[in-house]
């Protein structure tokens, strides 16, 4: 009864160490993932060559565009002959497209896509709200006369519009377009002189209503925009705790021939789109979370002795990566604290669902190592006891 009683307990505080580890699952480093290409082509979803400039040599990146991890994302486009708004899934695949004429715009200034996937356009004085199919829904009229718009962000509600009134002085104003085409009273946010630097601030809402001038998103990352003479504009991405997680510089890479655009959602990821050679690059950038392991003992180890080899099966499948990435699993089953030996650890089986024969007594921790492709790890481990005949 001693002997149960003091396994139970060891199990408890080790389960307990793999809550308390996954909890604490820390940041490793921030990753680059390709998200897609839209080739160059006259077929629907491909962009127009029009973009590319023989007299520069270099691919020019759409207008405006925006993102949302549920609903996709839009872009202004346009060739010769046609201006258009095209939208893609998240994973890059071509939906619809509907021209400038058709929804009575002339040139958006910005653009946003909620997660329900209406999408709203900004052109000069007016917004113009489109359906999932962008179709038109509502044309609707800034509340200030002789104002433009200049962002726009989404809501709990719709959309938050930024817009401004420049007479001798700059008025910089706050509204909420909702799905109905309303828009609401305008709030001034900021009032001064036109030489005054503040007007150049970069203000960012959160989804209720929240204004900054320097981005912040969901999780307290703070996003600075400065301009370097030299190299172009800089963007930093600055953690809580005020550390630097890293520096982009939104100008050309060595190589590649076109210049950046972006875009950062409130959930805190940073996209950039570029042309090359091939067409328009959308490239993500993310921190990498560490993997939160999971480790259960699937045999029932009968406290009698057994006859040798004496197989324990264990589940590691709850193991997950926050990132999407594949995971490496390593196995220490002798508790020396070597992962994977060629004879002492191993097994048959998936590597996160693995059987291991035990051919003598064994009282001692099972351990397990999780690794993703950028370093990320957890570990995990389970005491067992097992007698042999």
């Amino acid at each position: 009864m001693i002997k149960i009683t003091k396994i139970i307990l060891m199990v408890i505080v080790i389960v307990i160490w793999m809550i308390t580890a996954a909890i604490s699952s820390s940041y490793s480093v921030y990753i680059q993932r390709e998200a897609f290409t839209i080739p160059w082509g006259d077929e629907p979803g491909e962009f127009s060559r029009e973009w590319l400039d023989p007299g520069y040599d270099c691919a020019m990146p759409p207008g405006p565009f925006a993102i949302s991890s549920v609903a996709g994302f839009v872009f202004a486009n346009y060739s010769e002959t046609e201006r258009l708004i095209t939208k893609y899934s998240i994973n890059g695949n071509f939906i619809t497209a509907v021209s400038y004429d058709n929804i009575g715009i002339f040139w958006p200034n910005c653009i946003s896509i909620i997660d329900s996937g209406e999408v709203l356009v900004g052109d000069d004085d007016k917004l113009v709200l489109l359906n999932q199919n962008l179709q038109l829904m509502s044309t609707i009229t800034l509340p200030i006369k002789y104002a433009s718009v200049n962002l726009i962000w989404p809501s709990n509600n719709g959309f938050w519009c930024i817009y401004i009134n420049i007479y001798e002085d700059i008025y910089v104003y706050l509204s909420e377009v909702h799905l109905d085409g309303t828009i609401t009273e305008p709030v001034l946010l900021f009032t001064g002189s036109q030489t005054d630097p503040a007007q150049f601030n970069y203000y960012f809402v959160t989804p209720d209503g929240q204004t900054s001038s320097r981005i912040l998103d969901m999780y307290g990352y703070k996003y600075n925009l400065f301009p370097d003479y030299h190299i172009g504009y800089i963007l930093d991405k600055i953690s809580p705790q005020g550390d630097v997680i890293y520096t982009y510089i939104l100008n050309d890479d060595p190589g590649i021939k076109g210049y950046t655009e972006y875009c950062i959602t409130w959930a805190g990821d940073f996209y950039t789109i570029r042309g090359t050679a091939n067409g328009e690059v959308l490239t993500k950038f993310e921190l990498n979370l560490d993997p939160i392991c999971s480790l259960v003992v699937v045999t029932l180890i009968p406290l009698e002795p057994q006859p040798a080899p004496f197989a324990v099966e264990f589940d590691a499948s709850g193991t997950i990566d926050p990132n999407g990435d594949d995971l490496t699993f390593e196995w220490d089953f002798d508790g020396d604290g070597i992962f994977s030996e060629p004879v002492d650890d191993a097994y048959t089986g998936e590597p996160n669902h693995p059987t291991h024969l035990y051919y003598s007594d064994y009282d001692g921790p099972v351990k397990m190592r999780v690794r993703d492709p950028y370093d990320g790890e957890c570990r995990a481990a389970v005491h067992i006891h097992i007698d042999i005949e």
